[in-house]
C-alpha cells in the first residue's frame, strides 16, 4: 500500500497541528511496516529520521498550506506518483483529487461553527465562510475522516453533513518525553522559570473559545481562600488577558511563562499544584 501524506503544516512554528503531523509521521515511521510513504513538506530537514529510508520519499512541493495553488499542485503531484491513499492531517486539503485514490481527511473540531460566542463577529463571518467553501466540501467528498474524540464527531455529523459511519475516532496518544520526571529536574525547573510553590498552571492560547478569561475569574473566584496559590498561565501573546488580570485585582497572584521546551514540560506539570484545562 501506498499512502502520501500532506504533511505541509508541520512546519518550524510549534502548533497544535504540527504537532500531531509529526508524531504522525513518527508513529508510521514506527509501525508501519510493509507500506510505503510520500510525505508532502516544505521542512524535510524537521524530520532527519525519515531520511535515507526506503519506505518513506520526502517531496517539497514549493507551496504552503491554504495557498491557493495548492489546488492543482498537490492534484498533480498525486497523478504522478499514484498513491493508493491521500491523507490530509491538518483538515485542508485540495477539493479535487485524480481517482482511484481513496481520501482521509483528520479533522479535529468544528469550534468555529459549533461554538461562534468564542469569536467575533467578523471572524464568525470569515469562519463560516471558510468552512462553507472549502472545509465542508472537502469532507464530503472524503472517502473517512478522523476525529480525536465523540463529541467531535458528534459535532462534525451535526455541523458538516456527514454520515457517522464514515468518520472513525482515533484519539491522541502521549509523546514519548511525557513521563515521569526526578525530583531534582522539578528542582531545576522551579528554579529556572521562578516558579511559585504552590500554583495552578494553565497551558494553551489567548483566543477566547479557549476559555482563559473564564479560567481567571474562577480563578479570582478562589483566590482570597487560598492565598498563597499562583495562576501560571504560559498562552500565547497573553497582552489581551492583561485588562481583565488587572481589573480582577490579580496582578500579583497571575504569572505569564513565556517559551518551554518540550522536554522541560513534564517537570512544569509535576512541580504545579493543579492542572486546568478551561
Amino acid at each position: 500500500m501506498h499512502v502520501m501524506i500532506d504533511a505541509r503544516e508541520a512546519g518550524p512554528q510549534p502548533s497544535g497541528l504540527a504537532r500531531y503531523t509529526f508524531n504522525l509521521l513518527r508513529g508510521l515511521a514506527r509501525y508501519g511496516h510493509g507500506r510505503r510513504f510520500t510525505v508532502l513538506t516544505n521542512h524535510p530537514e524537521l524530520l532527519p529520521e525519515l531520511h535515507g529510508r526506503d519506505d518513506f520519499l520526502l517531496l517539497s512541493p514549493g507551496v504552503r498550506i491554504v495557498d491557493p495553488r495548492e489546488q492543482w499542485i498537490v492534484p498533480a503531484l498525486v497523478a504522478r506518483y499514484k498513491p493508493d491513499i491521500f491523507h490530509s492531517p491538518s483538515m485542508v486539503a485540495p477539493r479535487f483529487l485524480p481517482r482511484p485514490v481513496k481520501r482521509i481527511l483528520t479533522l479535529h473540531d468544528t469550534i468555529p461553527l459549533s461554538c461562534p460566542e468564542g469569536f467575533r463577529t467578523y471572524q464568525r463571518l470569515a469562519w463560516k465562510l471558510y468552512y462553507a467553501a472549502s472545509i465542508k466540501p472537502v469532507a464530503q467528498v472524503s472517502d473517512r475522516i478522523l476525529t480525536v474524540s465523540e463529541w467531535s464527531k458528534r459535532d462534525i455529523t451535526r455541523q458538516l453533513d456527514i454520515p457517522e459511519e464514515r468518520i472513525a475516532v482515533v484519539y491522541n496518544w502521549l509523546e514519548e518525553h511525557f513521563g515521569p520526571v526526578s525530583d531534582a529536574e522539578v528542582d531545576a525547573v522551579r528554579a529556572k522559570y521562578g516558579l511559585p510553590e504552590r500554583f495552578v498552571f494553565a497551558l494553551g492560547s489567548h483566543y477566547r473559545y479557549k476559555n482563559p478569561d473564564g479560567l481567571i475569574r474562577a480563578f479570582a473566584a478562589i483566590a482570597p481562600l487560598h492565598p498563597d496559590v499562583k495562576l501560571v498561565l504560559k498562552i500565547g501573546r497573553p497582552k489581551r488577558l492583561h485588562g481583565l488580570v488587572r481589573s480582577l485585582g490579580l496582578q500579583d497572584r497571575v504569572q505569564y511563562q513565556g517559551f518551554v521546551p518540550d522536554h522541560e514540560l513534564p517537570a512544569f506539570y509535576r512541580a504545579a499544584s493543579c492542572f486546568a484545562f478551561p
